[in-house]
């Protein structure tokens, strides 16, 4: 199964899809949105927050909204194939928002078929947890997906493996330097203030298991959907993934938005 699959998007409807969490987020949303190119879409990738900058071979259009933004817009250059639009680039090669009322404009005014938002932040690492002001979702989001990397499963709760680990240890109420499981996985994923804190009531919601590369991961991946079966979760779907491999098996849930 193709990711756009495993996301349900529809041929006719415009959609804004944002990511959130750790554990391959960028890698899934370029993964996305080469799919959708495929099918002959035109699709947005952004950030409502910052991003390492793609390489060329990621994307069809580089747009830097202040510098050339207005200008790209005006003279109708959008296309089928992949734009993608920041504000600017920093010196450490960072790509910057451009800002959250320009991604709700574009949005609005339909100028692409599908919107892919990177909407929080984790420093390259598998898991996280959000701070007060996480994660950033633009009015008119359709969809939000969760990412998580399963190998993190039985690694140490430190600074090196989760992101805000002070905030995973009291959500999921750990001790430092304690081991992930997945009882605190699935703690993590079911708190308020968890993986799907801020998430806006409407989106429809999916969980995605990222670096499920082997047996063993699959099985400890499965293990947390059984957990979640029969929780109120509101989640639409887990999706059982491998990026790299480009594998992606989906788990329709139960009273998912």
């Amino acid at each position: 199964m193709n990711l756009y699959k495993a996301l349900n998007i529809e041929k006719q409807q415009k959609e804004m899809i944002c990511f959130i969490g750790g554990g391959g987020k960028t890698s899934s949303i370029f993964q996305l949105a080469n799919e959708l190119k495929q099918q002959g879409k035109s699709v947005l990738v952004t950030t409502t927050t910052a991003i390492y900058q793609p390489t060329p071979n990621q994307y069809d259009e580089l747009v830097l909204w202040e510098i050339n933004g207005k200008d790209f817009f005006r003279y109708g250059k959008v296309k089928s194939g992949i734009t993608v639009i920041g504000g600017t680039i920093t010196a450490e090669s960072k790509l910057l928002s451009p800002t959250v009322a320009v991604i709700e404009t574009i949005f609005s005014e339909k100028l692409f078929d599908v919107i892919l938002v990177e909407a929080d932040g984790a420093k390259k690492l598998p898991i996280k947890a959000p701070a007060e002001h996480e994660p950033v979702i633009p009015r008119g989001t359709t969809k939000v997906v969760g990412v998580m990397g399963i190998e993190v499963l039985e690694d140490r709760i430190i600074q090196e493996t989760v992101h805000r680990w002070e905030l995973f240890c009291k959500i999921t109420e750990s001790n430092p330097c304690g081991k992930i499981d997945i009882d605190k996985i699935v703690k993590l994923i079911l708190h308020r203030e968890g993986t799907f804190r801020g998430v806006p009531v409407g989106c429809c919601k999916y969980l995605l298991i990222n670096k499920v590369d082997n047996q063993q991961r699959k099985e400890n991946a499965l293990k947390i959907v059984r957990r979640l079966k029969g929780q109120a979760t509101n989640l639409k779907g887990i999706i059982i993934s491998s990026v790299i491999k480009q594998v992606f098996n989906l788990i329709e849930m139960e009273g998912g938005q």
